[in-house]
C-alpha cells in the first residue's frame, strides 16, 4: 500500500514538472513570438519613416519644377494672340507636369498601400503623423495639377471668346482660330486622400 502511494506521488510530481515544463515552453514561445512581432513592426514602421524621408526631399525637389511649369504656362497665355502659336509647347508642359506628377505618385507607392485609410494603425506616434502628412502632400499635389490645367484652360476659354469679338471687327487684320482645351490623361478628379471632407489645394469655382 505504501509503495502504491509513493509510485502514485511520484507519478503525480512527474506530470507536474511535465506539465510545468510544457507551461514554460508555451510561455516562452509567446513571449518570443511577441518580441519577434515588435520587432518586425518597428522595422516596418522604419521602413514607412525612412519612405517618408526621402517622399519630402522628393516633393522639395518638384517644388522647383511646379514653379518652372507654372512660370512657363503664365509666359505663354499672358497675351492672347500668343495662345495658337504656343499651344503645342502648352500641351508638352502639361504632360511633362503630370507625368512628374505621376512619378511621385507611383515611386511612393508603398507608402500609399501602408498609409492610405492606416495612417491611424500604427504604435508608434510619429509614424501615424508621417502618413498623415504624405496622404496630405499627396493630395495638395494632386489638386494643385488639376487646378493649374483649370488655370490653362481659363486662358484658353478667354482666347476662344476673345476671337469671337476680334475676328468680327473691321479692324482685325488676321483671323485667328480657336483652340481646343487641354486635357490631364490620368488626374482629372480632386482627391481626398485623407477623407477630411476637404481637397487640399482645390482653389474653387
Amino acid at each position: 500500500m505504501k509503495k502504491d502511494t509513493m509510485k502514485l506521488f511520484g507519478f503525480m510530481i512527474l506530470i507536474t514538472v511535465v506539465v510545468a515544463t510544457i507551461l514554460l515552453f508555451i510561455v516562452g514561445a509567446i513571449e518570443d513570438n511577441n518580441k519577434k512581432k515588435i520587432a518586425e513592426d518597428k522595422a516596418f514602421m522604419d521602413k514607412i519613416d525612412n519612405a517618408y524621408a526621402n517622399f519630402e526631399i522628393t516633393l522639395e525637389q518638384f517644388g522647383t519644377d511646379h514653379d518652372e511649369y507654372i512660370t512657363e504656362i503664365t509666359d505663354k497665355t499672358s497675351i492672347n494672340t500668343s495662345i495658337p502659336s504656343n499651344y503645342k509647347k502648352l500641351q508638352e508642359v502639361v504632360n511633362t507636369y503630370e507625368k512628374r506628377v505621376d512619378e511621385i505618385d507611383s515611386d511612393y507607392k508603398f507608402l500609399y498601400d501602408n498609409c492610405y485609410e492606416k495612417f491611424t494603425s500604427y504604435n508608434r506616434k510619429s509614424t501615424n503623423t508621417k502618413c498623415l502628412k504624405y496622404l496630405r502632400y499627396l493630395e495638395q499635389t494632386i489638386n494643385n495639377f488639376i487646378e493649374d490645367v483649370k488655370y490653362v484652360n481659363t486662358r484658353i476659354d478667354e482666347y476662344n471668346k476673345w476671337t469671337e469679338s476680334y475676328n468680327g471687327s473691321t479692324l482685325a487684320l488676321t483671323t485667328y482660330k480657336k483652340v481646343e482645351e487641354i486635357k490631364a490623361k490620368k488626374y482629372t478628379d480632386y482627391v481626398d486622400l485623407d477623407k477630411d471632407g476637404i481637397f487640399l489645394g482645390q482653389i474653387g469655382d
